[in-house]
């Protein structure tokens, strides 16, 4: 399905064909029927184009994909010939690969091919994501995923996967997507993949991301994942690692269960969380303005306005975003909350600014930004702590080893762009800025392109904490997570975008996060890990214990679809 111009379809056939050369120059090794004058090699030739089918919604591409099929047939014509000294011709052109020409996720696929006389289903269905659909897409997407309330960020390609799922529903069809692997992080796989649990779905194999190069204009690249399926468990399931992600040397493991976060555990997924599962301080979203953006100050014009009203310097407070607090820019906003009337009136610069708050919001669409309109000088959503917190930002690059996190004191008002946890020591800080909650991080956040997407209700809310750990151990992660912020602090003309880049991470900060690398791993388990499979799996197991109590059975495979489905329909958000 969605075959394009047939490139997947031609190089399956070639493969095939190769295959079938193979077979027949062992059948002659070993009986040397081949050799006899009155062998018709012609009639050993079982696979033909016209056992190739494909749906795609454009003509021309379609057209093209039919004449791709006969040319690679003649190619391997060719070949066959040469091997065996006979002349295979396909003449005329009676056969021919059946390529539909429609939408392949609103006609039934069984009119293509019935299920029952198909062998696999394969392709590289369309990557788009949910903010860059066209509406025509949205539309096919509101019709396959119907019932899942939450279908609207759920990539297009999704949508393949269940057409496919309910077209071998009967059948003992085999079926292989390479997909965008944004699929198998965040919450997308809590979404959508209790829907196949629950039609019988099982992962039969899956290589893990890696880079897929376009042969297409301008070379452009993603990160995908191969993920191979079928109706009902098989006996061997195999999985493979790529330890560079350009696709190059990939290892191979047999795994006893491929879970739909691609890597060796139960069918169990995470869901939004409205709480930790450990005993940790919460995490909340910053202050949100909702101001037009009167209330935000760039330096300009904070300078502007202190020269103009001295005694405005009272409310102006620093103002990070996520985009401030790693690249060290300065910007400033306007804090009210304890401003009396008599001070605003003697700030009439300040008391403009306001005012253009109020006519903001009350011209707003949203009844609720309207309401607000009456608390003109108050950000919309305030969530500022008044005791020490730790930054979490909530975009960062993905190149980044780590995400960079701070304890910040509370005159520092923090942005919606970035989560905050107050009440929280250099114990949290340590663990969170470790390699094991950055493996957490990479299998389970959003992704904007290919950059983190931090998550309060699926990444931190779900993610495992080390349990029983001794006062020795945490003293040690502790000391380790100062040594980072020391490690920092001897380069203050650096930002942390600076500090964290790849390249320029200064040795003496890169040996603090190994230490406290080292620190973190040793309350998990003594032993090293070995990859950051290993890491993951490790902290799966921890996750699906910590949510034994909420009723998840991880060890009953028939009532896991259920469980599944239960578990995230629960603690989502309002």
């Amino acid at each position: 399905p969605a075959c394009g111009c047939g490139n997947f379809l031609v190089i399956a056939y070639r493969e095939l064909r190769d295959l079938e050369i193979k077979v027949l120059e062992e059948l002659h090794a070993k009986t040397g029927v081949l050799a006899q004058p009155t062998f018709d090699l012609r009639s050993q030739l079982i696979v033909d184009i016209d056992q190739m089918h494909g749906i795609e919604i454009e003509e021309w591409p379609a057209r093209i994909a039919e004449g791709a099929m006969w040319l690679m047939d003649h190619q391997m014509n060719l070949k066959v010939s040469d091997a065996f000294g006979q002349s295979v011709f396909r003449l005329p052109l009676d056969k021919t690969a059946h390529i539909t020409c429609a939408n392949a996720l609103r006609i039934d696929w069984n009119d293509v091919l019935p299920a029952a006389e198909c062998d696999y289903v394969l392709g590289n269905p369309p990557f788009v994501g949910h903010h860059l659909q066209t509406p025509d897409q949205k539309s096919d997407q509101n019709r396959v995923w119907h019932d899942v309330s939450a279908r609207g960020v759920l990539d297009y390609v999704t949508c393949w996967y269940r057409r496919a799922a309910e077209y071998i529903a009967a059948s003992e069809t085999d079926v292989a997507f390479v997909s965008t692997n944004s699929i198998t992080q965040g919450e997308q796989p809590g979404i959508f993949w209790p829907v196949l649990l629950r039609l019988g779905l099982k992962i039969r194999f899956a290589h893990r991301t890696f880079y897929w190069t376009s042969e297409a204009r301008g070379k452009a690249h993603v990160h995908v994942v191969i993920i191979g399926f079928g109706h009902g468990d098989a006996r061997s399931k195999t999985l493979w690692e790529y330890e560079h992600e350009d696709g190059a040397r990939p290892t191979r493991s047999s795994v006893r269960n491929i879970s739909p976060y691609l890597f060796e555990g139960a069918d169990v997924l995470l869901s939004n969380r409205a709480k930790p599962i450990c005993d940790v301080p919460g995490m909340r979203y910053g202050n949100k303005p909702t101001d037009g953006g009167f209330l935000i100050l760039s330096a300009a014009e904070r300078e502007e306005l202190l020269v103009a009203e001295p005694g405005a310097a009272t409310f102006v407070r620093p103002y990070l975003g996520a985009a401030e607090f790693l690249n060290g820019r300065q910007r400033w906003c306007l804090w009210l909350q304890d401003i009396q009337p008599s001070e605003l009136r003697a700030l009439p610069r300040v008391a403009e600014r306001v005012a253009a708050v109020r006519a903001f919001r009350l011209a707003s669409k949203a009844a609720s930004t309207r309401k607000y309109a009456d608390y003109p000088t108050l950000f919309r959503q305030i969530a500022q702590p008044d005791t020490a917190f730790i930054l979490v930002p909530g975009h960062t690059s993905e190149s980044r080893r780590y995400i960079p996190m701070a304890h910040l004191s509370p005159e520092h008002i923090v942005s919606n762009a970035c989560f905050l946890i107050p009440n929280a020591g250099l114990w949290h800080l340590g663990v969170l800025s470790s390699a094991m909650h950055m493996a957490w991080v990479r299998q389970f956040c959003g992704r904007i392109k290919s950059d983190y997407r931090y998550s309060k209700d699926i990444v931190y809310n779900n993610f495992p904490w080390p349990q029983a750990t001794t006062a020795v151990q945490q003293t040690r992660v502790e000391e380790a997570a100062q040594a980072v912020c020391d490690a920092r602090a001897a380069y203050p003309d650096a930002s942390l975008a600076d500090l964290y880049d790849p390249v320029a991470m200064p040795p003496p900060l890169r040996k603090a996060h190994e230490r406290l690398d080292r620190a973190v791993d040793v309350c998990y388990r003594r032993q090293r890990f070995v990859s950051e499979r290993n890491r993951i799996e490790i902290l799966f197991t921890l996750y699906e214990a910590a949510i034994a109590p909420l009723g998840m059975n991880a060890n009953a495979p028939r009532q896991r679809a259920r469980s599944t489905k239960s578990l995230h329909q629960t603690d989502r958000p309002s």
